[in-house]
């Protein structure tokens, strides 16, 4: 078909007509959506939120939970973000603060490592809900500022506070060396086993990108979300305290300075763990007045943040006695029926160490019942002396390697910060020691025989020894973690691995009986409990004041399910103070209640009063 001129122009007019058409359609999306989206652009921020995670929760040993978490609002304040315009009074206002302390919180010194312009820092924690709800509704007057939930620590009792921890603020120290992990006004573990196993309690942060207009309201989440990584939750721990004992034995000791320490002894699993005076974790862990709290408890006199049951180091008097029984035997300087006459005392030349035992002869399990010093004084010396009177440095490297293996003298390895060594003399400290006074022989330190000289015990070791003797020779490391996450084959492995002291296991028979025999008839009959076969064995711990109350047992005899160990400052006798709470300890965990006929004993206890007398004129 032939196309004429007319047809022609018709056709190329129809196809300006629609390019025309095409273009001002274009011109049009350009200058009315893609301004619609550059202003959307221009009036909208992208802001990183970081999400962090709950702590980890604890659990006592029967799955009752005693450490939660509870939240409070925090403000922060992205110092680049802000309106230099913006009313500060009308925000200091809203938030019941006056300039002078928005001056102070808001201005940092912008060269050290623990503040930047670019990141949120903390200006405000632990808002009441009252003032962060409301402050929320101007939240949009205030570009820079926001408002955060911060997970703090809550307790369901008063109880356990040195072996729990608290948490607080992170310090400039642990932030250099965490760089990456934590920013400034994180929470962090930062004594017992919030510390000690912050790692696993602290979960893992997240983040979600936000998209705020320009008011500062959210509109969404950038990208859809596809960028965001949610926190994850830090593991549960159940820890081997049983909380109903551990309140028990707080109970006891009002008023009273000193510690306890239980244990099972098949498992090192510790039952109980109180230093005392302690300090209310509560205190530590909500309101304003933190600092002011903290600052109480340093400048108290009776020391609560002390922690006396691994820290402190005592002498442990008598009831070392049937650890060098052990040792006696094993180094061949007594046989169990082996006996020795006491005159009242034990003599060397002009010199006499006494003994108040009554005299007479006997043999080891009889020199436990009644605590002979003459006895212990000999099996002591005749250790010394293994190698002759001229080579004491030699006896003493040999005892020495012994008592460490019972765990005295060095850190135990228990899952705690902060735990003490006590002191388990070496042939070198009494060379520094008598560096002016010549050779030293036995008699120079003979007091140690008997648990009075420069051998020295926190109470976890005596509690761990005493587990030593209750198990034959066999124990584990004394630890506090029972499960992860409810699995028990995540805590580490040292803590499943038994181990043994090199004692022959027939000889601990002997030494079980006289302990026995001490809360049967001897000075120990105050931790007797109706029914159960308890042994045990008292100490006096010379001071330079009063003397320190100390007793350590074990019971059931023939298959023991707690070892414990009892130090009473100030508390005189053994058999006055410690040996009681022993018992009543005892009895507590194995049959649940005191019965009718110790009442008596536990009333005696509980108004025994030893911080107040000593505090009274």
């Amino acid at each position: 078909m032939k196309i004429d001129s007319q047809d022609r122009f018709r056709l190329v007019t129809g196809i300006v007509v629609v390019g025309f058409v095409f273009l001002l359609i274009r011109v049009a999306h350009v200058q009315i959506w893609d301004a619609q989206s550059q202003v959307e652009a221009n009036t909208t921020s992208l802001v990183k939120m970081i999400q962090k995670p709950s702590r980890g929760l604890i659990y006592d040993r029967n799955g009752e939970l005693i450490v939660y978490n509870k939240f409070v609002y925090d403000i922060n304040v992205v110092y680049n973000d802000l309106d230099k315009n913006m009313d500060t009074a009308r925000l200091c206002d809203l938030l019941h603060i006056d300039q002078n302390y928005f001056q102070n919180n808001i201005e940092k010194n912008w060269t050290d490592i623990r503040f930047s312009r670019f990141t949120p820092f903390t200006f405000m924690s632990r808002v009441p809900d009252s003032i962060a709800l409301r402050f929320k509704e101007y939240l949009h007057m205030f570009p820079g500022f926001r408002l955060t939930k911060e997970a703090v620590r809550g307790y369901k009792y008063h109880t356990a506070s040195h072996v729990l921890g608290y948490i607080s603020e992170i310090d400039k120290n642990e932030l250099e060396k965490n760089e990456g992990i934590y920013v400034m006004g994180d929470y962090v573990g930062k004594s017992g086993l919030e510390l000690y196993y912050e790692d696993l309690l602290r979960g893992e942060k997240g983040h979600r990108y936000e998209l705020k207009d320009n008011l500062g309201r959210q509109v969404g989440d950038y990208l859809d979300g596809s960028l965001n990584v949610e926190a994850v939750s830090g593991s549960d721990l159940t820890i081997t305290l049983d909380i109903d004992l551990q309140r028990y034995a707080e109970k006891l000791m009002v008023n009273k300075k000193g510690g306890i320490v239980a244990i099972e002894p098949t498992s090192g699993e510790v039952l109980t763990m109180l230093s005392y005076p302690d300090f209310n974790l509560n205190d530590l862990s909500i309101g304003q007045n933190r600092g002011d709290r903290f600052q109480q408890l340093f400048a108290d006199t009776l020391k609560p943040f002390y922690d006396r049951s691994m820290m402190a180091h005592y002498p442990p008097g008598s009831t070392l006695k049937p650890i060098f029984g052990l040792i006696g035997l094993q180094e061949r300087v007594i046989t169990p029926k082996q006996h020795m006459y006491c005159g009242g005392g034990y003599f060397y030349k002009n010199n006499v160490w006494r003994c108040h035992a009554g005299g007479g002869t006997n043999d080891l399990r009889s020199a436990i019942v009644r605590s002979c010093n003459t006895y212990f004084f000999t099996i002591y010396r005749d250790l010394i002396n293994k190698y002759g009177f001229s080579n004491p440095e030699k006896g003493l490297f040999d005892l020495h390697n012994q008592l460490s293996q019972f765990g005295i003298g060095k850190k135990l390895g228990i899952d705690l910060p902060m735990e003490g060594t006590g002191l388990n003399p070496t042939p070198a400290y009494y060379d520094d020691l008598y560096r002016n006074k010549g050779d030293w022989r036995f008699t120079y330190i003979l007091s140690n025989g008997i648990g009075q000289g420069e051998i020295e015990l926190t109470t976890l070791q005596m509690a761990h020894a005493t587990a030593i003797v209750a198990n034959d020779g066999k124990y584990h490391i004394p630890h506090l973690i029972k499960s992860i996450d409810n699995n028990p084959d995540r805590i580490s492995e040292k803590y499943k691995e038994q181990h043994r002291v090199d004692i022959e296991p027939e000889y601990f028979e002997t030494v079980k009986q006289g302990m026995k025999g001490v809360v049967e008839y001897g000075t120990g009959g105050l931790a007797a409990v109706p029914g159960i076969e308890v042994a045990g064995k008292t100490g006096t711990s010379e001071n330079r004041g009063e003397d320190h109350s100390v007793f350590i047992a074990f019971a059931p005899v023939d298959n023991p399910q707690i070892a414990i160990a009892v130090f009473i400052e100030n508390g005189g006798w053994g058999s006055s103070v410690a040996s009681p709470i022993a018992g009543l300890m005892i009895e507590k965990y194995l049959k649940g209640e005191i019965s009718d006929s110790k009442k008596w004993v536990e009333k005696r206890v509980l108004e025994t009063d030893l911080i107040q007398k000593r505090l009274t004129p």
